[in-house]
């Protein structure tokens, strides 16, 4: 999940990878592609109200692996980018199966990192009307009604509660969250 300050300036982005296609090749037409693809890609949306069109629906599943291939690729040339996948897979298996292990299956993106409670309420925090809702519509079409008040939406209101008391939430977010 990008900032705030990149969620609300997409283009913010754009500078970093210019600078390291200019440190790649001689000239400035690379890292004027770079730019120019930024542009395309992010102002239209921009003007429409939406974030970048190409970006996937679920991001952050193949992470895992693209990094995995190039720390392999990296250490052992071609023969680790072809055992990538296989060494990958074995590592999330042993995360899913031995308790001392379980933090490998949050790193490789099997298990959430968060309960769904805590990602609404996470979500709330971040003022994202619409991710929120989407916690609650995913955990409906698994759950009944009743389990969504019980697992997601009152554990939920007891975070808010625990935050108000501590002194965590300021009056503007608990009122946004109340709403």
């Amino acid at each position: 999940m990008p900032c705030a300050f990149c969620r609300d300036r997409p283009l913010a982005g754009g500078p970093l990878p210019a600078v390291l296609a200019l440190s790649d090749a001689p000239g400035w037409t690379k890292p004027a592609l770079v730019l120019l693809l930024f542009l395309a890609l992010e102002q239209p949306q921009q003007q429409r109200g939406r974030a970048l069109a190409v970006r996937p629906k679920h991001r952050g599943r193949g992470r895992p692996l693209l990094i995995s291939v190039l720390f392999w690729g990296w250490l052992w040339g071609l023969t680790g980018i072809i055992l990538a996948t296989p060494l990958t897979v074995c590592v999330a298996v042993a995360g899913e199966i031995r308790p001392q292990l379980e933090f490998l299956g949050v790193l490789l993106g099997s298990k959430p990192a968060l309960g769904p409670a805590v990602s609404y309420y996470q979500r709330l925090l971040a003022r994202d009307r619409h991710e929120a809702a989407e916690i609650i519509e995913e955990h409906l079409r698994a759950h009944s009604l009743e389990a969504v008040y019980d697992e997601v939406l009152v554990p939920a209101l007891g975070l808010i509660k625990r935050g108000r008391e501590n002194g965590e939430l300021s009056p503007d977010h608990e009122q946004f969250i109340l709403q």
